[in-house]
Protein backbone atom coordinates (compact mmCIF):
# COMPACT_ATOMS: atom_id res chain seq x y z
CA UNK A 1 0.00 0.00 0.00
CA UNK A 2 3.15 2.26 0.76
CA UNK A 3 4.51 2.16 -2.25
CA UNK A 4 1.38 2.26 -4.57
CA UNK A 5 0.66 5.68 -2.62
CA UNK A 6 4.08 6.57 -3.40
CA UNK A 7 3.84 6.19 -7.19
CA UNK A 8 0.84 7.57 -7.30
CA UNK A 9 2.06 10.63 -5.47
CA UNK A 10 4.70 10.89 -8.62
CA UNK A 11 2.30 10.07 -11.01
CA UNK A 12 2.78 7.00 -12.10
CA UNK A 13 -0.48 5.18 -12.98
CA UNK A 14 -1.46 2.38 -10.41
CA UNK A 15 -3.35 -0.45 -11.21
CA UNK A 16 -6.26 -1.83 -8.77
CA UNK A 17 -7.00 -5.52 -9.05
CA UNK A 18 -10.12 -6.92 -8.07
CA UNK A 19 -8.99 -10.08 -6.85
CA UNK A 20 -4.79 -10.42 -6.14
CA UNK A 21 -3.01 -13.60 -5.12
CA UNK A 22 0.02 -13.89 -3.38
CA UNK A 23 1.71 -16.89 -2.17
CA UNK A 24 3.63 -16.48 0.88
CA UNK A 25 6.34 -18.73 1.54
CA UNK A 26 8.08 -19.66 4.90
CA UNK A 27 11.25 -18.22 5.29
CA UNK A 28 13.78 -17.55 7.89
CA UNK A 29 11.81 -15.30 9.02
CA UNK A 30 8.83 -17.66 10.49
CA UNK A 31 11.75 -18.55 13.59
CA UNK A 32 11.82 -15.33 14.80
CA UNK A 33 10.33 -15.19 18.08
CA UNK A 34 6.55 -13.04 18.21
CA UNK A 35 7.64 -10.52 19.95
CA UNK A 36 10.24 -9.46 17.17
CA UNK A 37 7.82 -10.02 14.48
CA UNK A 38 5.14 -7.93 16.11
CA UNK A 39 7.34 -5.21 17.13
CA UNK A 40 8.27 -5.00 13.34
CA UNK A 41 4.74 -5.38 11.98
CA UNK A 42 3.76 -2.50 14.58
CA UNK A 43 6.57 -0.35 13.93
CA UNK A 44 5.96 -0.72 9.89
CA UNK A 45 1.88 0.15 11.12
CA UNK A 46 3.16 3.35 12.43
CA UNK A 47 5.08 4.86 10.43
CA UNK A 48 2.90 3.86 7.49
CA UNK A 49 0.07 6.05 9.76
CA UNK A 50 2.22 8.53 9.95
CA UNK A 51 2.80 9.14 6.58
CA UNK A 52 -0.32 8.78 4.55
CA UNK A 53 -2.71 9.18 7.24
CA UNK A 54 -4.33 12.48 9.50
CA UNK A 55 -2.82 12.80 13.18
CA UNK A 56 -6.47 11.88 14.63
CA UNK A 57 -5.86 8.55 12.80
CA UNK A 58 -2.93 7.69 13.79
CA UNK A 59 -4.12 8.88 17.77
CA UNK A 60 -6.91 6.43 17.65
CA UNK A 61 -5.38 3.86 15.96
CA UNK A 62 -2.42 3.97 18.83
CA UNK A 63 -4.71 4.08 21.55
CA UNK A 64 -6.03 1.10 20.19
CA UNK A 65 -3.19 -0.57 20.35
CA UNK A 66 -2.05 0.32 24.00
CA UNK A 67 -5.15 -0.39 25.12
CA UNK A 68 -5.07 -4.26 23.37
CA UNK A 69 -1.72 -4.43 25.33
CA UNK A 70 -2.36 -2.85 28.30
CA UNK A 71 -5.13 -5.37 28.60
CA UNK A 72 -3.17 -8.21 27.38
CA UNK A 73 -0.31 -7.38 29.75
CA UNK A 74 -1.28 -10.09 32.26
CA UNK A 75 -1.23 -12.40 29.97
CA UNK A 76 1.18 -12.33 27.52
CA UNK A 77 4.12 -9.44 28.90
CA UNK A 78 6.92 -10.00 26.20
CA UNK A 79 4.06 -8.84 23.45
CA UNK A 80 2.92 -6.27 25.18
CA UNK A 81 6.36 -4.70 25.41
CA UNK A 82 6.73 -5.46 22.08
CA UNK A 83 4.14 -3.00 21.22
CA UNK A 84 5.28 -0.17 23.66
CA UNK A 85 8.66 -0.83 22.16
CA UNK A 86 7.48 -0.59 19.23
CA UNK A 87 5.93 2.42 19.68
CA UNK A 88 8.17 4.59 20.81
CA UNK A 89 10.39 3.56 17.97
CA UNK A 90 7.86 4.49 15.18
CA UNK A 91 7.41 7.63 16.73
CA UNK A 92 10.79 8.89 17.73
CA UNK A 93 12.39 8.29 14.17
CA UNK A 94 11.93 11.32 12.59
CA UNK A 95 9.45 11.44 9.57
CA UNK A 96 10.41 10.74 6.19
CA UNK A 97 9.06 12.62 3.20
CA UNK A 98 6.73 10.25 0.68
Amino acid sequence: MDLCLRLAGQGAPVLWLPDPAVIHQRGEGSHTPSERRLRLSTVSYLRFLRRHRPRWVLGLRLARLWLKALLRLPLQPRQSAAVFAATAEALTTPKERP
